[in-house]
């Protein structure tokens, strides 16, 4: 068994959402620390699936095939692959802060699903159906009042 870089990404995320978790405990309401606590535990527990496929899955390669090393090439791809990532992240922190989280997450899907190739039915769908279950959740199952933002937190 051994660690892959995106074995240590895995447990980095791991430790930051535990982190959120500890932090979130000692809060006397049950309505702020709800959030964390819900969120932190989601991401931990993928991580930990992520962790746990990175370590003891077995890849599905040819026989005859060996690990390369990687090349620069290859390396520039996945660096601007993770910046785009990135990029795609504090813009949706940014339309949060804006916006609010509602219409945030309605502009995020609409134009992350769109952008990576989906017809405009498929995204809009895949959209409603997004901004469906997270009202519902926060809004409606534990009246948890969502960031309305800048622009409309008047």
């Amino acid at each position: 068994m051994k660690l892959k870089g995106s074995s240590y990404c895995y447990i980095g995320v791991m430790g930051i959402a535990a982190a959120v978790i500890i932090l979130a405990l000692p809060m006397e309401s049950l309505k702020p620390k709800l959030l964390p606590l819900i969120l932190g535990g989601i991401v931990f527990v993928l991580s930990a699936a992520g962790l746990w496929r990175d370590l003891f899955v077995q890849n599905n390669k040819p026989d005859g095939e060996t690990k390369k090393d990687v090349d620069s090439e290859v390396a520039d791809a996945r660096l601007g692959g993770y910046l785009a990532i990135g990029v795609w992240i504090a813009g949706f922190f940014l339309a949060i802060y804006l916006v609010g989280f509602t219409i945030a997450t309605l502009l995020f899907v609409l134009a992350y699903i769109k952008a990576h190739g989906a017809k405009w039915l498929t995204a809009i769908i895949f959209t409603i159906i997004t901004l469906a279950v997270v009202y519902g959740v926060f809004e409606v199952v534990l009246k948890m009042s969502l960031y309305k933002g800048l622009f409309f937190a008047f």
